[in-house]
């Protein structure tokens, strides 16, 4: 009887040993795959399983958008001024200020990020070239669980989605084929084509507040978001990239923007605090941030499936490496 109760209770410590072993595995790979493709260096704060997700059906995204090219004519029929902010909101300026980016033939924008989660690292990179009427916007997350990696070429017939395998920090080996989405199914599930230079929604209705502060002549603006119609396109991104079951739910937005003296954007910075679940049903609360660089009017390149864009890039130099 001794040696069956012996036996008994080591099996059951064995079975609790490797429960709790594949339990924590699980949500620790979870956890990772919550932070690809946000493009955000992100904090893990605590994990939820039962969170209520939140509904986005009732808004519509035409509410929250402004009319880049009515705002651009403004901008042009106030000529250069020395204080933009005597004439236009700070909503308008973000929205002028991408406008001006989206005008130059060739553009370009560079997002470093990283994630940190049960004491494992991710790093997250970020790349969006145009050049004429084609564009590249590429996703890599990397740790030591998780890799993933998204491409989405876009032309002027539709977008083509590539997935990567052979994942390191900063590349990855891509197919040859992919799948290919008309532009307004790509919008559907995607949130945004790649031609679209700001994955937030900005006006006068998603703006909360909004300081104006001038470095040298660059203008800063630190807005507060809202949590539902400003992400309105995020949201759809982070579950067609990530591994989520339903829609995030934000908790704060926080976003400033650095602009020049003629209000074309130079800077992005996010504060991200939100809740997301994956398709095991394991979820966490997500604190995050991402820096973006952008640059215009380079000799940019859209590397082909055979190579790797150059995340150390600095003005002037390759973008392929």
């Amino acid at each position: 009887m001794e040696t069956k109760n012996k036996v008994k209770e080591t099996s059951k410590r064995a079975f609790n040993y490797f429960f709790k072993k594949k339990l924590i595995t699980t949500i620790i790979v979870s956890v990772f795959a919550i932070g690809i493709g946000v493009t955000a260096g992100i904090v893990i704060d605590k994990f939820f399983i039962g969170q209520t997700a939140t509904n986005y059906d009732d808004l519509n995204q035409d509410d929250y958008t402004m009319d880049v090219n009515k705002l651009l004519i403004k901008y042009e029929a106030l000529g250069h001024l020395d204080d933009y902010t005597t004439k236009l909101k700070s909503y308008e300026m973000i929205n002028i200020g991408f406008g001006l980016y989206s005008r130059h033939t060739n553009a370009l924008a560079v997002t470093h990020g990283s994630v940190t989660a049960a004491g494992q690292e991710q790093t997250i990179r970020d790349a969006n070239i145009k050049v004429g009427d084609n564009y590249l916007d590429e996703q890599i997350s990397c740790s030591g669980i998780v890799q993933v990696a998204v491409r989405s070429y876009q032309d002027q017939e539709g977008v083509t989605v590539l997935r990567g395998n052979n994942i390191s920090k900063e590349k990855a080996s891509w197919p040859n084929q992919g799948e290919r989405y008309t532009l307004e199914d790509f919008t559907n599930v995607f949130g945004r084509v790649p031609a679209q230079p700001s994955i937030f929604l900005i006006s006068k209705k998603t703006v909360k507040s909004a300081n104006i502060t001038r470095d040298g002549k660059d203008y800063i603006i630190e807005t507060q978001l809202t949590k539902k119609s400003s992400v309105l396109n995020y949201v759809k991104q982070m579950k067609a990239i990530s591994d989520l079951k339903d829609l995030p739910t934000f908790n704060e937005v926080r976003v400033t923007f650095k602009f020049d003296e003629n209000l074309l954007i130079k800077e992005m910075h996010t504060h991200e605090d939100y809740f997301a679940r994956t398709s095991s049903g394991i979820g966490s609360t997500v604190v995050g941030g991402q820096d973006v660089i952008y640059y215009v009017d380079g000799d940019y390149k859209i590397p082909s499936e055979n190579e790797n864009f150059n995340y150390n890039y600095e003005e002037g130099g390759a973008t392929i490496c």
